[in-house]
C-alpha cells in the first residue's frame, strides 16, 4: 500500500505541475483534462483504499466531488447541479464528523440570504454549500487530534479554494482576479489529495 500511495502522490504532483504551468502561462482552456484527471485519480485511489480498511465515506464524498466538477469544470454549465453535489459532499463529511449542528446549518444560510436580499438561485445554493463547509472545518479543527490533522488541513484548503472562487467571480480585472484564477486549483487539488490520504489513516 505504501508503494501505491507513493505512485499516487507522484502522478498527482505531475498533473498539478502541468496544469499550474498552463495556468501561469495563461493557457487556461488546456488545463481542464489535467485538472479533471487529477480528481478522477483521487476518487479511484480512495475507492481502491476503501477495500483495504479505508474510509468509505470519504470515497463516497469524492465521487460527488468528481461529479460536481464534471458539471462545473468539464461541462462548464449546470452550476446548480454542481453546487448540489458539493452540498452532498459536505453533508457526507458532516456524517463523518458526527456533529450535525442542524440549527446553525439551517439558520445561518437563511439569515445571510435574508440580510443580503439574494434572490439568484445559484448564489443561494453557493451560500448553503459554503456554510456547510465552514461549519465542518470549524468542527474538525476543534477536535483535530481525534478526527485527524490531515483531514482538517484538507478542509481548510478547500475553504481557501472557495474563497478564490468567490473573489474571482466578483472581480473582473486586476491582480486579485488573476491570482484567484490560479489560486482556485492551487488550493483545490492539495485539499482533495489530503482528504484522500486522511481516509487511509
Amino acid at each position: 500500500m505504501k508503494r501505491t500511495i507513493k505512485y499516487f502522490l507522484i502522478i498527482e504532483f505531475i498533473l498539478y505541475i502541468i496544469f499550474l504551468t498552463l495556468d501561469f502561462t495563461k493557457h487556461y482552456s488546456a488545463t481542464t483534462p489535467f485538472k479533471y484527471a487529477s480528481l478522477v485519480l483521487c476518487f479511484i485511489f480512495s475507492l481502491y483504499s476503501s477495500f483495504y480498511h479505508g474510509d468509505k465515506l470519504i470515497s463516497t464524498a469524492l465521487f460527488f466531488t468528481m461529479l460536481a466538477d464534471w458539471f462545473l469544470l468539464v461541462m462548464n454549465e449546470y452550476e446548480i447541479l454542481g453546487l448540489i453535489c458539493f452540498i452532498i459532499v459536505q453533508l457526507i463529511y458532516m456524517i463523518k464528523l458526527g456533529n450535525n449542528l442542524w440549527i446553525f446549518r439551517i439558520i445561518l444560510p437563511l439569515l445571510i440570504i435574508f440580510l443580503t436580499n439574494i434572490t439568484d438561485i445559484v448564489n443561494i445554493f453557493a451560500i448553503i454549500y459554503f456554510i456547510q463547509l465552514l461549519i465542518n472545518t470549524i468542527i474538525v479543527w476543534k477536535d483535530y487530534k481525534n478526527i485527524g490533522f490531515i483531514f482538517a488541513l484538507g478542509l481548510t484548503l478547500f475553504i481557501c479554494c472557495d474563497i478564490c472562487v468567490g473573489l474571482f467571480n466578483i472581480t473582473d480585472i486586476g491582480l486579485v482576479h488573476e491570482f484567484t484564477r490560479i489560486g482556485m486549483w492551487l488550493f483545490y487539488l492539495p485539499s482533495q489529495v489530503l482528504i484522500v490520504i486522511s481516509g487511509m489513516q
